[in-house]
């Protein structure tokens, strides 16, 4: 498949870039879209790190 793009580089990079962007503005991110939400009737939990907590909050975040 590479191959067959001509300026496949050129379009890895441009997606590096958009990676490293979003990456670097993860944070502001995150907490625009816990403003929307709350805006929006939501509930917001933050974790305090990505380990699961319980058999139930494994449960919870699936079915969500």
């Amino acid at each position: 498949m590479v191959g067959e793009v001509e300026n496949w580089e050129e379009l890895r990079l441009a997606g590096a870039a958009v990676k490293e962007r979003a990456l670097l503005g993860l944070a502001d991110h995150l907490e625009r879209l816990e403003r929307e939400l709350i805006a929006h009737g939501a509930t917001v939990h933050w974790a305090r790190d990505a380990k699961p907590r319980s058999t139930e909050e494994l449960f919870l975040n699936s079915n969500v």
